[in-house]
């Protein structure tokens, strides 16, 4: 596990928020999936916490929010060295 520099670092300090952990690494689609499919069901989990606390009365309640992000990454720098599927067999 990698942290990543990123522009988080640079904004949350100015809005008073802790900045948000940043990690890149490796995975094959099948991990990516079941990755997914993980994050699926903790914005579900903390979806189904936000409507029970609903309830609530207001000043017991706190605000917030949980931003779940994933996104494919190529280094540009490996770009001329990628080869078709059916030159590399």
């Amino acid at each position: 596990m990698i942290e990543h520099e990123g522009a988080g670092k640079l904004y949350f300090p100015l809005t008073g928020c802790k900045a948000p952990e940043n990690i890149c690494g490796m995975l094959l689609n099948n991990s990516m999936q079941v990755f997914r499919r993980k994050r699926e069901s903790l914005a579900h989990a903390f979806n189904a916490l936000c409507e029970n606390d609903a309830y609530l009365p207001l000043p017991d309640r706190n605000g917030g929010n949980m931003t779940l992000v994933m996104r494919r990454w190529r280094c540009g720098l490996f770009r001329q060295f990628r080869r078709d599927r059916e030159e590399s067999c």
